[in-house]
């Protein structure tokens, strides 16, 4: 696979992002073109992710 920009800025910047939220305000795009991206990283198996559910109420939280 190869790498277009958007996925260069999301792998150079989402080194310590906590979760999705942040890693979209580092990158400054939608957080669909995030999701997108994320997904077709995790599949090349260059992107880990876990869900973790909210210890109430909540969002359910993707990690990286």
């Amino acid at each position: 696979m190869e790498l277009d920009a958007i996925d260069q800025i999301i792998l150079n910047r989402m080194y310590g992002a906590p979760d999705v939220m942040e890693l979209v305000v580092r990158v400054g795009f939608a957080r669909a073109t995030v999701l997108k991206h994320l997904n077709r990283l995790q599949k090349e198996g260059l992107v880990v992710r876990e869900k973790v559910l909210p210890k109430g109420k909540g969002e359910t939280q993707i990690h990286l």
